[in-house]
């Protein structure tokens, strides 16, 4: 035997040697296949063997990055025991992370198991006596969030329910800067002697940790208070000024949170010294967890130098408890809370894939692929309890480099429930300077914004916003009475090619003004809005403040409060067509703004009011109207919808809304969709907030 042959039989009893401990290891080759165990009772030091398991997400990413013969599989997969998983840090994954598109790396459930992954630490609390227990927390941990036998606990807030009223609103500038907006002011808020009872007598430092939450038409505030005037019953505030356009004054809410010796309620905290919390409770036994960490999962690719990660997929995952803290300027109003990040931050990510999984109990938003990220996708999701909103694609600025830019993502069949728990202005899913998007055959409910926000450019300037699908989701109880200015659909700049379609929108309740179905704000351009059931909503079904060629068809707006179509500002160019739509009023009037002004198409709309409403065209009958040039061939008619009374808007066969060419479309087939259980999860899904 000589020397080369000699090698050559060595080489062959290594490589089987190395296939029989991974055998044994039970690390799975067959098929070129790995696959990678990881279990609450592993350790990070294993071999992520059946055996021998992981302890974590970051252990398996470990472990992976030292496989430098990744390439000679076809199928590489984490497979993840059912159990919980402390998080204190989040998985970070960077461009070696990246599978292939022929073998993406799977982070999965194993069969039949449910991993909970929580960013948050277990409390011990003991009762107290009184209806009270205490808990200790980590040295220095700051926390303002906790949650207590699994639901969201209320930190100590006054009023308890309902809200106090400013008296009055002064801003003294210190410094303007350049913008509209004053860089440095103190805000003097003039309120009720009984409010300025509950801050008399803090000490300073205490004082300082005292929130002042404050709801003004589609934004809220949030500031630490600086000081007090007692004398003068004045709250003082100090920071960034307020927004010209949207300032805080006379008459505006707000609420007191976290002043001391307010416990007035079941689970109700606060923090009472550096380690202390207090609950309200008069259990023996609580479960109390308190969020530790800002993020699950980052994804940090770079755009900007061409390195992506990409060909990731988390499959049947669940993470909760992720922290928001508030900076020491708070939280200065942002409509959509566009500043606030997510529990999950994508950037640079290529086929990026959330399957099947579950994010809860967070104070940011769920899902944001920011920067550079396309053909990313969010499928069978359930998003809930949520700080902030839903799902984000895209940013608020537009990139020029194509390489930098979002596009191509679908978020498909999830449910997105009970968000804006800490940013009530917060969206369900935003869609900003990003284009080809399909969000389709989600539900969306119970939030106290917008479900759905596209666009994200004031008036007709350029944008990124366009050729996205807005399709067959069902957009429920959005409003609940809290904001203003808001649309389930809510668009913003110019949008060419985007489609807005066979949604299901009901219960848009604003606070004062703005609880639309269909938005279309500032600038809103080439949009085509067709096959749309939308109805009880409070200021109509739809409204477009100013935008231009705009196509509204073949809807039905029913049984709108106040008024059923809204039209704010008269433009010289076509706003939009309006066409066989069905338009039906129970209670207010048929149009609000300047449609006798502005440039619109209307024609074969079918009108009908109910017994006892008042029909008329801004006071004109039908024949007048049309002696304007207005809905030519429209018709006042009842559309014959099979039981409205019990939310079915079908026609029968004979409605004259169809002779007049009005194509009917199945309202039912949106929202979610696939085994029965997950579609009733979704109708039965009901948040008391």
């Amino acid at each position: 035997m000589n020397e080369m042959e000699f090698g050559m039989k060595w080489m062959t009893v290594l490589q089987h040697l190395i296939l029989g401990v991974m055998l044994m290891s039970g690390i799975s080759v067959g098929a070129r296949e790995l696959a990678i165990r990881v279990s609450p009772d592993g350790n990070d030091s294993w071999i992520g063997s059946e055996g021998r398991p992981l302890a974590s997400l970051t252990g398996a990413r470990n472990f992976l990055r030292k496989q430098t013969d990744r390439k000679s599989f076809d199928r590489i997969r984490v497979v993840i025991e059912g159990g919980l998983y402390r998080m204190p840090q989040p998985l970070i994954l960077t461009p070696e992370d990246s599978g292939r598109p022929d073998c993406p790396i799977i982070y999965e459930a194993a069969p039949d198991a449910k991993p909970i992954f929580s960013g948050g630490i277990p409390v011990n609390v003991q009762n107290m006596g009184d209806r009270f227990c205490r808990g200790e927390l980590p040295k220095k941990m700051r926390v303002e969030q906790l949650y207590v036998d699994g639901m969201r606990a209320t930190r100590s807030r006054e009023p308890d329910t309902g809200f106090f009223k400013m008296l009055g609103v002064g801003q003294i500038v210190h410094e303007q800067g350049k913008g509209r907006i004053p860089k440095r002011v103190s805000l003097e808020l003039k309120v009720d002697p009984t409010v300025m009872n509950l801050l008399k007598g803090l000490p300073q430092e205490t004082l300082r940790k005292v929130f002042l939450v404050a709801f003004h038409h589609w934004d809220n505030t949030k500031r630490f208070v600086s000081s007090i005037d007692t004398e003068n019953s004045t709250i003082i505030l100090k920071g960034e000024g307020m927004k010209p356009w949207n300032p805080m004054k006379r008459g505006t809410r707000f609420y007191l949170e976290n002043i001391p010796n307010t416990l007035t309620k079941a689970n109700e905290w606060f923090r009472d010294s550096e380690r202390g919390i207090v609950i309200r409770s008069d259990a023996r036994k609580l479960s109390v967890v308190a969020p530790e960490t800002t993020h699950f999962i980052k994804i940090e690719g770079s755009p900007e130098t061409g390195r992506f990660v990409g060909n990731i997929t988390f499959k049947g995952l669940t993470f909760m408890h992720a922290a928001y803290l508030t900076p020491k300027e708070g939280f200065n109003p942002a409509q959509a809370a566009n500043p606030i990040g997510a529990s999950v931050m994508v950037d640079g990510g290529r086929a990026i894939t959330f399957e099947d999984c579950e994010i809860s109990a967070t104070g940011n938003y769920g899902i944001w692929f920011r920067k550079g990220c396309s053909h990313c996708r969010v499928q069978a999701c359930f998003l809930h309890d949520l700080g902030a909103g839903g799902i984000r694609i895209g940013e608020t600025v537009i990139r020029p480099e194509k390489e930098q830019q979002t596009f191509a993502n679908v978020i498909d069949n999830c449910i997105i429930h009970d968000c804006g728990n800490l940013f009530p202005c917060a969206v369900g899913i935003w869609v900003g300077h990003s284009y080809e998007n399909r969000i389709s055959h989600n539900d969306v409910g119970y939030l106290y914004y917008s479900a759905i926000s596209a666009g994200w450019q004031w008036g007709y300037g350029p944008s990124l916003s366009t050729r996205n699908e807005f399709v067959y989701n069902h957009l429920h109880h959005i409003g609940l009475g809290l904001l203003s200015d808001m649309g389930a659909v809510y668009t913003l700049g110019p949008s060419e090619g985007t489609v807005v379609a066979n949604n299901l929108i009901h219960d848009v309740q604003s606070y004062a003004y703005g609880g639309w179905g269909l938005y279309t704000d500032e600038g809103s351009s080439d949009i085509v809005m067709e096959n749309n059931l939308v109805y009880n909503t409070k200021s109509g079904g739809f409204h477009q403040h100013y935008g231009r060629n705009n196509v509204i068809r073949n809807n039905i707006f029913a049984g709108s409060t106040l008024q059923q179509l809204q039209v704010t500002r008269a433009e010289s160019h076509r706003s939009f067509s309006f066409t066989n739509n069905i338009v039906t009023i129970t209670k207010g009037r048929l149009f609000a703004g300047k449609w006798d002004e502005a440039t619109i198409d209307m024609d074969k709309n079918c009108y009908w009011a109910a017994k006892g409403a008042n029909l008329d065209f801004l006071g004109r009958p039908l024949k007048k109207w049309q002696e304007l040039g207005r809905d030519k061939n429209s018709i006042i008619a009842d559309p014959k919808f099979k039981n409205p009374e019990s939310e079915d808007f079908s026609l029968t066969a004979d409605s004259p809304a169809i002779a007049l060419g009005f194509k009917p479309f199945d309202y039912r087939k949106a929202g979610v969709y696939g085994e029965s259980g997950w579609i009733e999860k979704a109708k039965h899904l009901k948040v008391d907030k």
